[in-house]
């Protein structure tokens, strides 16, 4: 990765440079706090910027954050959060919120993929005492995280801007989940080794549902919406 633009630049706040710092800190952040309403609050879709871009502004953070996650569990929290705002999407309140948070999550996970081991990406989704107790009572988030992203594909219609936003997202992530096998040294690994995909194979219920909903965009070929503005790669004959 590039020296990129600062946080500051791609996301158009100081703040939100200061909120993403806060995070990745070694402070445990109160799950119910106004902090998470602030960190998801951006006034501009993360899909608009450059990737590349996304990616060399948050990578510091992410550095961090694997660092001191295991003691704050700010990562689960985070996934928590996009998990409720996933649930308000599919009752058919999509909102920009989830699509950043969803961008977010996928840059995280991919960092984590890319540079960590297979333990540490499944502690990354550990449930823990400081998680609300819709969390307790299960080794895991990964199953429910997983699950949570399969439903919203299969069920979400990108009738207009936003929800068309939030569905590219959903998928966009789940092509990060999907992709760990590319970071194995073995190339017949056990499924032990790759944690995202060992909870995607458990989604058998869901499997039906998510093929015909992926073929069904790909058969619709949806134009993207007038309004939305995604980030397009200049041609070099500019």
């Amino acid at each position: 990765m590039g020296a990129g633009q600062s946080t500051h630049a791609v996301l158009g706040s100081q703040e939100h440079e200061q909120l993403l710092a806060k995070l990745a800190s070694n402070q445990d952040i109160e799950y119910g706090g106004a902090f998470w309403n602030q960190l998801l609050n951006l006034q501009l879709a993360l899909a608009s910027q450059d990737p590349s871009q996304v990616q060399d502004a948050l990578l510091p953070h992410c550095r961090q954050l694997m660092v001191h996650n295991p003691v704050t569990h700010n990562f689960q929290k985070l996934v928590l959060h996009m998990l409720d705002l996933v649930g308000l999407a599919q009752n058919g309140k999509p909102s920009l919120a989830v699509a950043n948070s969803l961008h977010m999550v996928s840059v995280i996970i991919q960092f984590i993929v890319e540079t960590c081991s297979p333990s540490a990406l499944s502690m990354a989704f550990e449930a823990a005492p400081n998680l609300p107790a819709a969390a307790q009572g299960q080794p895991s988030l990964l199953p429910l995280f997983i699950n949570r992203l399969v439903l919203l594909i299969c069920n979400l219609q990108p009738n207009d801007e936003v929800s068309y936003l939030v569905l590219l997202e959903a998928v966009l992530l789940l092509l990060v989940c999907c992709s760990t096998q590319l970071y194995v040294q073995q190339t017949a690994a056990p499924l032990s080794s790759q944690p995202l995909l060992e909870a995607f194979m458990e989604q058998q219920q869901s499997a039906s549902a998510l093929v015909g909903a992926l073929l069904q965009l790909v058969v619709a070929r949806q134009p993207l919406p007038p309004k939305l503005q995604l980030y397009v790669p200049a041609s070099d004959g500019r």
